[in-house]
């Protein structure tokens, strides 16, 4: 199994705690799954950068501070 796919096993894992907690709804959370999986392959290469992502979106942040310039332009073509 690819590391970029074991990160995404753990990012739905981020997300299904956030269920449990109530913080999140098992709708929000499969549209987050859904956007995860979207931008995996686009992302493998940051792989980082993929999971903080997943980690703000499981913690409903209203933003993201990233410094790396092509993840960010890939981010913004993916939205």
């Amino acid at each position: 199994m690819p590391v970029a796919d074991f990160r995404l096993n753990d990012a739905c894992n981020i997300l299904r705690r956030q269920v449990r907690k109530n913080a999140l709804t098992p709708t929000e959370v499969r549209a987050g799954i859904r956007q995860l999986r979207a931008g995996v392959e686009r992302l493998r290469r940051r792989g980082f950068a993929t999971l903080y992502v997943a980690f703000t979106i499981a913690m409903s942040a209203h933003g993201v501070v990233v410094a790396d310039g092509p993840f960010v332009r890939d981010m913004r073509t993916h939205s």
